[in-house]
C-alpha cells in the first residue's frame, strides 16, 4: 500500500508509513529503498504515541487496521485456524482505539481511509459508526467499481469479496 501511494505522490510531499510490527516495518523499508522512493519515512510506533506528537499534521491517513482476517481465509489456512469471536472482540477494542488516534492526526478537512481484510460488520461499519459518534468526522462518497459492493447500511463504504473481485476480501 505504501509503495502504491508513493507512486501517486510523484515525489511531491512526504509519505510517512508506520507499522507496529518491527519485522514488517523493516521489510517495508527495504521495499521502499529497492523501489527508489525518496519521499517516504518508515516508522515503527504505536498509533497513540504518534497521535500525541503529530496532532493535525497530515492531509491524509490510511488506517489499515489489524483485524480478524476473514478476507484471508481462501489464501491462508492459518487465518481460518486463528479466527474466533474472541479475536473479533479483541480486534474491535484495538480498532476503536486506533481509529480515534488516527483521526487526531488529520489536518482540518483531512481525509482518512479505514481498511480491513475482514467481512464482519463489527470490525467495519460499527467501527466507522464509533468514529462518527465520538468525533466530528463525516463520511465521503467513494466510487463503486465493478465487482465491489456498498457497505451494510453505509453507502459510503465499499466491500470487496473474493468471489467478485480478483484478490482477497476487504472493507474500505
Amino acid at each position: 500500500k505504501s509503495t502504491h501511494v508513493a507512486r501517486y505522490l510523484n515525489e511531491d510531499g512526504l509519505l510517512v508509513s508506520n507499522d507496529i510490527n518491527y519485522k514488517r516495518a523493516l521489510d517495508l523499508s527495504e521495499n521502499i529503498e529497492r523501489m527508489g522512493i525518496k519521499n517516504c519515512v518508515v516508522i515503527n510506533e504505536e498509533v497513540n504515541r504518534i497521535s500525541k506528537e503529530f496532532i493535525g499534521a497530515f492531509d491524509k491517513v490510511i488506517l489499515d487496521a489489524p483485524c480478524s482476517g476473514e478476507g484471508m481465509f481462501r489464501k491462508n489456512d492459518l487465518a481460518k485456524l486463528d479466527w474466533s469471536m474472541e479475536k473479533v472482540e479483541r480486534c474491535v477494542s484495538i480498532q476503536k482505539s486506533i481509529i480515534i488516534d488516527a483521526y487526531k492526526l488529520l489536518k482540518y478537512d483531512g481525509e482518512m481511509i479505514y481498511s480491513t481484510c475482514t467481512f464482519n460488520k463489527h470490525e467495519n461499519e460499527e467501527i466507522i459508526n464509533y468514529l462518527l459518534e465520538n468525533t466530528n468526522a463525516e463520511l465521503i462518497s467513494l466510487p463503486i467499481i465493478d465487482g465491489t459492493y456498498r457497505g451494510i447500511n453505509m453507502n459510503e463504504a465499499i466491500r470487496v469479496f473474493p468471489f467478485s473481485f480478483k484478490g482477497e476480501g476487504h472493507f474500505i
